[in-house]
């Protein structure tokens, strides 16, 4: 039933990740930056190419993919458009980084011919992705007829469905809501297994009025939504809209009427828990908490998660210590199987330490993650150290101490199948040490290190920094759907 509940409120918010955030102005630098870039681009490739031969000696053909997928990514960003297509060869399965970056790169030229050159040579259906891109990219740029037509070039029927209905959202945005329907009917033909109904296509409607200011017509758009559930869940997800615009008394106002259409009862405990992140970023942490004591015992813990976390990302750290302790408290607390309550929050609070640690806290984070490696058995240590250790490295890394976690990182157990945490901490350190200082001071301990795979994780590092690729976070969720 559990399941059930999170499927439905999850296809409510789908329409959520199209929203479409204000596009930044171009950097327009000046001519000694552009000579640099170009300086840095050359030097970048000769270090991806350094990597790339150091991932050649990885014996494990999965983990090999892996790091291989990254460095075709990389290769993309420094012009090497050839390499990162025989690098996605390689990685395969392995290769939707390579895969996302090429498609980017042909989106952004709208180079439809290169793409479809391309397509003999990738393997497992990879053009798919790619023309997935191209297609997404059209559409946002109002060439909806274009990008209808691109969609007829993705193989995949799943990934097909998918583009499609973001077109859909994107005719929705232009208020070509007629046009938006036939898109998504499209979409259910192409891949009949696809779960979407004629009320989460309304709310997708509605998203798309309300993108436009239209507001008296979303909420009538949600009135013929026929199941409350549903029709809640996506009023918090409008509200979410609001608030993104700055509209924090409109945000106000869509969730408490969500709220209050809400049916009482376990079964909607689910859209409930949907609402604490946008509570707690509106100024109501005390009913966020309120609601979540509220909350069955299978969602209170990730109720006190959300709430910490939202509190991570607004610097309130008191907010967050008191989350915190509720949420061991009410591991502790569990009657049956409490061992897997406590495991469960261990693993919610470097959930929120993740949030600190991106939003600058660095103090609470190190506190924190100290309490959950002094509370490690030989079972959670597992599974739980290794992130643990990944995270303090970043968090030694960000305040500039290199060595310190260059010494943590290589104590960490090898990178598996089903980890690769010690390459990531060797990887964020070069990167943030080259943009720090540059390469001359990473470069040195990066080449003598002993394992190829340590080597060619570190090596991608320098080339990041060289590319300008910022992607030096820990991810983290405020809301788990699982």
């Amino acid at each position: 039933m559990c399941n059930l509940k999170a499927s439905a409120a999850y296809t409510a918010i789908i329409f959520v990740i199209a929203i479409s955030l204000a596009n930044q102005s171009p950097h327009r630098p000046q001519a000694r930056a552009t000579n640099n870039r170009i300086a840095n681009t050359s030097e970048a490739r000769s270090v991806v190419g350094q990597a790339k031969a150091a991932a050649a000696n990885i014996k494990n053909d999965f983990q090999l993919g892996q790091v291989l997928d990254q460095i075709g990514a990389a290769e993309v960003k420094a012009g090497d458009l050839d390499a990162a297509v025989e690098t996605a060869g390689r990685a395969y399965p392995n290769d939707m980084a390579t895969l996302t970056a090429i498609g980017k790169q042909l989106a952004n030229s709208n180079d439809s011919a290169r793409a479809q050159s391309l397509k003999p040579k990738l393997k497992g259906g990879g053009s798919s992705t790619i023309f997935a891109f191209i297609a997404e990219h059209q559409a946002e740029n109002g060439n909806v007829e274009e990008a209808l037509r691109t969609t007829k070039q993705i193989d995949a029927p799943e990934v097909r469905c998918d583009v499609l209905k973001r077109i859909g959202e994107q005719q929705a945005k232009r208020g070509d809501y007629s046009g938006a329907r036939k898109t998504f009917a499209l979409a259910k033909v192409v891949y009949p297994a696809e779960s979407s109904t004629p009320d989460d296509v309304e709310m997708m409607i509605a998203g798309g009025q309300l993108s436009r200011g239209d507001t008296q017509a979303a909420r009538t758009t949600i009135s013929s939504v026929k199941s409350a559930e549903l029709r809640s869940a996506g009023m918090i997800s409008l509200a979410e809209m609001l608030l993104e615009k700055a509209d924090k008394a409109g945000a106000a106002v869509w969730l408490e009427d969500a709220m209050q259409g809400l049916p009482a009862g376990a079964n909607t405990d689910f859209v409930r828990y949907l609402a604490i992140p946008l509570q707690v970023k509106l100024g109501q942490k005390d009913r966020a908490t309120q609601t979540v004591g509220t909350l069955s015992s299978e969602l209170r813990l990730r109720g006190y998660d959300a709430v910490a976390v939202a509190c991570a990302e607004m610097k309130d750290v008191a907010g967050v210590n008191s989350a915190v302790e509720k949420m061991q408290t009410a591991a502790t607390s569990v009657r049956n199987d409490k061992d897997s309550s406590e495991f469960e929050a261990k693993l919610m609070i470097l959930n929120v330490t993740a949030a600190l640690l991106d939003n600058g806290e660095f103090k609470t984070a190190s506190r924190l993650l100290m309490s959950v490696e002094q509370h490690l058995d030989d079972v959670s240590r597992m599974s739980i150290e290794p992130e643990a250790q990944l995270q303090h490295v970043f968090l030694l890394a960000q305040q500039g101490r290199f060595d310190d976690a260059r010494s943590l990182a290589l104590k960490m157990r090898p990178n598996s199948v089903a980890s690769v945490e010690r390459g990531t901490a060797l990887r964020t350190i070069a990167q943030l040490q080259t943009k720090k200082s540059g390469i001359a001071m990473a470069q040195p301990w990066v080449v003598a290190l002993a394992d190829s795979e340590d080597r060619a994780y570190a090596l991608l590092g320098i080339a990041q920094a060289l590319l300008e690729i910022d992607d030096v976070s820990l991810p983290y969720n405020a809301i788990q759907i699982h």
